[in-house]
């Protein structure tokens, strides 16, 4: 429009891009021949110096747009910038400049989008945030908010068919939910604990490609086990692609089942993937059962002394009686 890249719908400011002269960027990028890309370059800057022409002394500000795929065609990317910069009445402007000009004032139609829709990108917004609650244990959490940030801004835009919208985005869902299940505290068999004093297992595994440091948090849910408060809480760096095993100090008290339930954590206190139950079947050593048999003969011992030297007091009691 005749008002330049700058709009305000109500309170909200907009920059607006010409779709006309976007399409002939992209074109002139994407081409595939010398020819193809020349050819839309020169309708760009035809129209551009007819735009400058017509402002006159007054600079107009136009914003122009790329398609999804611009970064595989670095090559047309360059050329065609650089041509565009070289030309006298050609000035490249930040997009705070492009806001900060006089905005014209439009309305925006509504179209309201499907139910199914609606419900891909909430779920989507989901997964992304649970991506960024996940990577603080990462050593490079960026790597991995960066990227899918850029693919959620990517999937939001306007030009996906309904089709391929789709199934991109359940694709989106799909890899978050591998990114944020990628380090896991791994099954175990039951533990079979034969003395006072051992060591629970447990098994970190990180699928990532890069090292993630966690809080592993464990929790004694029968009074057969406990473990101490300065073991129940570690925290461990587990390599890229790599599985880490770790020994946890317990005490066995007494014989019979018990369940201990470790939950890794982020530096932040989130809890990363789910808690793991990990059942123990406690089997006393002979260093308990001796220590238990020998405090009942000590305590049988003094029950029978003390029952003799009754009878004997009781005895001495009955003979002056007697005589």
């Amino acid at each position: 429009g005749l008002g330049g890249a700058s709009a305000k719908v109500g309170s909200t400011a907009l920059a607006v891009s010409d779709s006309v002269l976007s399409g002939y960027l992209r074109t002139a990028i994407q081409s595939t021949t010398r020819a193809a890309s020349s050819e839309a370059l020169t309708e760009l800057t035809t129209s551009l110096a007819l735009m400058s022409l017509a402002s006159g002394s007054s600079a107009r500000p136009v914003l122009l747009t790329l398609g999804r795929n611009w970064a595989f065609a670095d090559t047309n990317f360059v050329q065609s910038v650089s041509e565009l910069s070289a030309h006298p009445w050609s000035t490249a402007i930040s997009l705070a400049s492009v806001l900060a000009a006089p905005p014209t004032t439009v309305t925006i139609t509504n179209r309201p989008e499907s139910a199914s829709r609606i419900a891909l990108v909430t779920s989507m917004l989901a997964a992304e945030q649970d991506i960024v609650s996940f990577a603080p244990i990462a050593r490079a959490p960026d790597i991995l908010t960066s990227s899918s940030r850029l693919k959620l801004l990517s999937l939001l835009s306007n030009e996906w068919t309904s089709a391929s919208w789709s199934t991109a985005g359940q694709a989106f869902l799909t890899q978050a939910s591998k990114i944020v299940g990628s380090v896991k505290v791994d099954p175990s068999n039951e533990i079979l604990a034969i003395a006072d004093q051992t060591s629970l297992p447990v098994s970190v595994s990180n699928d990532l490609d890069q090292d993630v440091t966690v809080t592993l948090v464990v929790t004694s849910l029968s009074t057969r086990v406990t473990v101490d408060s300065k073991n129940s809480t570690q925290t461990v760096t587990v390599d890229e692609g790599a599985q880490r095993r770790i020994l946890i100090p317990m005490s066995a008290l007494s014989n019979g089942k018990a369940a201990i339930v470790v939950t890794l954590q982020s530096s932040t206190g989130v809890q990363i993937g789910v808690s793991r139950t990990i059942n123990v079947n406690v089997q006393a050593g002979w260093e308990t059962a001796g220590t238990l048999i020998f405090a009942a003969l000590i305590v049988g011992l003094f029950a029978f002394g003390i029952v003799r030297t009754v009878r004997k007091r009781r005895k001495a009691a009955r003979e002056p009686d007697a005589t």
